[in-house]
């Protein structure tokens, strides 16, 4: 986009599958932009942020399969944005994580202190990621946050009253130890579907729609619930 170019929307897939772009500068001003417009820039590495700058619905499903992205870069008079270590977009208070680049090493890794929210699809795909500490000032995870982290293994939440949205940690697929699971309040639907627990106790007054769905190694479950929702533990064939 040109200097100081300003945008209104951009529409979904947009610049889908534009393999040889590698950096972006977004338009000067506030904007729409629907989800994967840039899904499968499979070589993109840097996205600037002007002064104006701001995504009015920004989620990490935006970058979708970007699996080179490493860097962000923002203007220090964005009133909206900051970056942590160039890997992390936040918000401009550095209280919810926007969007984690994926071509970063995790490994096993805690989130900032200063980090209350974690954004929708915020980690999505990231394969480097493989134990995850949540501390107590984490007050929410936001939908498909996690989703198919497959080398994640290990998940230690810290505050049970986290929310943990609707399929936070789906389709990570060898996720086989989460401390506090048994304490969660309510389980939102598919958060765990297709995970790699072998067994499960489960004390949540309510387990969502298709929770436990798909979950090929479950063998065994204590379930301590007043309301299982559809489909919650569907398509489990060793249970």
């Amino acid at each position: 986009f040109n200097n100081k170019a300003e945008s209104e929307f951009i529409y979904k897939g947009a610049f889908n599958n534009c393999k040889s772009l590698k950096k972006i500068t977004l338009p000067d001003s506030s904007f729409i932009m629907e989800d994967k417009v840039f899904n499968d820039c499979i070589n993109l590495e840097t996205i600037c942020f002007n002064e104006n700058t701001n995504i009015l619905n920004i989620t990490g499903g935006i970058f979708n399969n970007c699996d080179q992205l490493s860097n962000f870069i923002v203007d220090d008079n964005n009133k909206h944005y900051q970056n942590s270590n160039s890997n992390l977009l936040l918000s401009k208070d550095g209280s919810k994580v926007i969007i984690a680049a994926k071509n970063y090493e995790y490994g096993d890794y805690t989130l900032p202190n200063s980090v209350t929210i974690i954004g929708d699809s915020a980690f999505n795909c990231i394969d480097s990621l493989n134990s995850l500490v949540i501390n107590n000032n984490i007050k929410e995870i936001g939908v498909s946050a996690f989703e198919n982290c497959i080398n994640l293994h290990t998940v230690k939440l810290l505050n049970v009253d986290t929310v943990i949205k609707d399929s936070a940690f789906k389709d990570c697929i060898n996720l086989i130890t989460f401390d506090n699971i048994q304490n969660l309040p309510i389980i939102n639907n598919n958060v765990f579907e297709n995970t790699g627990f072998t067994s499960l106790i489960i004390n949540s007054e309510k387990i969502g729609d298709g929770a436990f769905k798909n979950m090929k190694d479950l063998t065994e479950v204590t379930i301590n619930s007043n309301i299982i929702g559809d489909y919650a533990f569907s398509d489990n064939n060793n249970l």
